[in-house]
């Protein structure tokens, strides 16, 4: 995980910086105290404490989410997005970026393209 992100987060559970931990093939995130959170096979990481009332969508939504999305059919609203970030962007070294409601990170993706040196955060 990018250290520009790293940083920034802390432990849900008792709000500790949490660093990266590896043991074997096993990668995750802890806090001096002791809670970790496992980054997945995709290289994300769940933050979530305790049970979730929401399971998330489905692999079939995910995909069918993506396919609308690569399909063009929101590319002026990705593309405005990189424009303004470019445009109110400081200069080097370039900030993080955060995407709150990030869903497949289509637009994330669009800013990150747009700022070669910046970082993002996907919630």
């Amino acid at each position: 995980m990018d250290d520009r992100v790293l940083t920034r987060l802390r432990c849900p559970v008792c709000a500790e910086p949490l660093t990266a931990a590896t043991a074997g093939t096993t990668r995750a995130l802890r806090c001096p105290r002791g809670h970790s959170f496992d980054t997945a096979r995709q290289g994300y990481v769940n933050l979530l404490a305790g049970r979730s009332p929401h399971t998330g969508d489905s692999a079939e939504m995910v995909a069918a989410r993506a396919g609308f999305l690569a399909a063009g059919h929101y590319d002026t609203i990705a593309a405005a997005l990189a424009d303004t970030a470019v445009r109110v962007a400081p200069a080097e070294p370039y900030p993080l970026v955060v995407e709150p409601g990030a869903g497949t990170g289509h637009y994330l993706a669009a800013v990150l393209a747009a700022l070669p040196g910046a970082a993002g955060l996907a919630l």
